[in-house]
């Protein structure tokens, strides 16, 4: 209750730790790659692209040659689904630059970074902020804790480093009976090496001999020793502080007890008869089925025109015949990358339907698998959208998620069964309703300014 008295008042952040660790959350690279089996196969395209070759001629004449799998079309990931070894190399990589040969378990890899982005996430942020704030307490607590221990205690380093708890000699018994001073606590009794050989003996439930056999015992003792001296000199330090005198304290403290009998309660009085029956699990399932049902997939390729006139041409060649790939390469009025970095692009991936614009989700909708449709987006870019493949949404098996909504069913009964005994307790209470409404607005508005 120290640490926690000592950090109230941290509240806020770091805006830069923020920031940090919100974009390593978030980050996504546009990648390319080629996976081998064989390791002399990457090894010659790495030297050929060294020697000044194009990545994406020389790893899409392998991948058609059936020496390599992959895509030379970059697409967008998050960063931190990438494996621990392209991970790595990506890191060191700045835009436009291949890998080095990787090495990802019996196969070898080269990769191609084409862009970095950051997108916007809610969520993200929130929880870099969170995750900064625990990180400034923790630092804050660190500081303190180190602070107390240089105040209050001296440790005996020599006689701590001879103890070897897996040792024939001296052996455990005469080591719990040893009091030599391990530490020195100021104003305390001091940790003696019994001390330390009793409480490293809690921590093992079949013994400390049998541990000590394991070689566990040493590897913990500088551990215990810690959780000693903290219990010792954050005790120390509370009582110096009248801990217990402030309101913090007493609100913790009631806090807790009441936590505590409240949880004793709700364990045995009211848990034991909530029920979740299978008719009760199968009629959630129906009515949140939308909560389980894998999403619609499509599978689209895309081209980006400057203006509508060359895009709906397009359309109608393709409807008429022509080769999309050919069309790619050739079709005049073509939108250029390079000047419109919000383009949109398509190029077969399987995508959730929820995850993508509106304006795409709609024109695609009505469309059948390997026709054609419109996205306009005025100012930016007007699109031709080719449906390869839609797979419906579908529900999910009620066996697959059985155990997640048994405990949901749960805690909605549970919940349900609290508020009626709260009606109940209110009902056998003597309560008295003194304002409502306007009359209380007028009472808590002046005493909340």
């Amino acid at each position: 209750m120290l640490y926690g008295y000592h950090v109230r008042n941290i509240l806020k952040p770091d805006p830069k730790e923020v920031e940090k660790r919100y974009r390593v959350a978030v980050k996504e690279v546009k990648v390319a790659s080629v996976l081998f089996d064989k390791e002399e196969d990457a090894k010659r395209l790495e030297v050929e692209i060294k020697a000044g070759g194009k990545f994406e001629l020389l790893a899409k004449k392998r991948i058609d040659a059936g020496e390599a799998k992959g895509s030379v079309e970059g697409q967008y990931v998050k960063f931190g689904t990438l494996s621990p070894e392209a991970a790595k190399a990506v890191s060191n990589m700045k835009k436009g630059e291949v890998s080095p040969l990787i090495r990802i378990g019996k196969q070898f890899s080269l990769v191609k970074l084409a862009a970095i982005r950051y997108p916007k996430e809610k969520t993200a942020r929130a929880q870099a902020e969170k995750e900064a704030l625990q990180a400034k307490r923790v630092a804050a607590l660190k500081a303190y804790s180190d602070g107390l221990r240089k105040k209050y205690v001296k440790i005996d380093r020599k006689l701590f480093d001879t103890i070897d708890y897996e040792a024939a000699e001296p052996g455990f018994e005469k080591l719990r009976a040893d009091r030599r001073v391990l530490a020195a606590v100021k104003g305390e009794k001091p940790v003696t090496v019994g001390d330390l050989t009793s409480a490293l003996e809690k921590k093992f439930f079949h013994g400390a001999e049998q541990a000590a056999g394991g070689k566990k015992l040493n590897r913990r003792k500088d551990q215990v020793l810690e959780e000693i001296l903290n219990r010792r000199v954050t005790i120390k330090e509370a009582k110096l502080q009248k801990l217990d005198r402030t309101k913090y304290f007493k609100g913790k403290t009631a806090e807790n007890s009441n936590g505590i009998l409240f949880g004793a309660f709700v364990k045995k009085v009211i848990v034991p008869d909530v029920k979740v029956g299978e008719e009760e699990l199968k009629s959630y399932y129906q009515a949140h089925i939308g909560d389980y049902t894998f999403p619609e997939m499509v599978r689209i390729d895309s081209l980006a025109f400057s203006d509508r006139k060359n895009a709906e041409d397009a359309i109608v060649k393709l409807r008429t015949g022509a080769d999309f790939q050919w069309l790619r390469e050739n079709a005049d009025g073509q939108a250029d990358p390079a000047r419109g970095k919000n383009l949109l692009e398509f190029r077969g991936q399987l995508l959730d339907t929820t995850t993508l614009p509106d304006g795409v989700t709609k024109a695609v909708s009505g469309t059948e698998a390997g026709g054609y449709s419109l996205h306009a987006d005025p100012g930016n870019a007007y699109y031709v959208l080719a449906l390869r493949e839609r797979i419906p949404s579908r529900p999910i098996p009620l066996e697959s998620v059985k155990g997640e909504m048994e405990k949901k069913v749960f805690a909605e009964k549970l919940q349900r069964v609290l508020r009626d005994w709260e009606e109940k307790l209110r009902k056998a209470s003597d309560v008295k309703i003194y304002a409502t409404g306007k009359k209380l607005d007028r009472i808590v508005t002046p005493l909340a300014k």
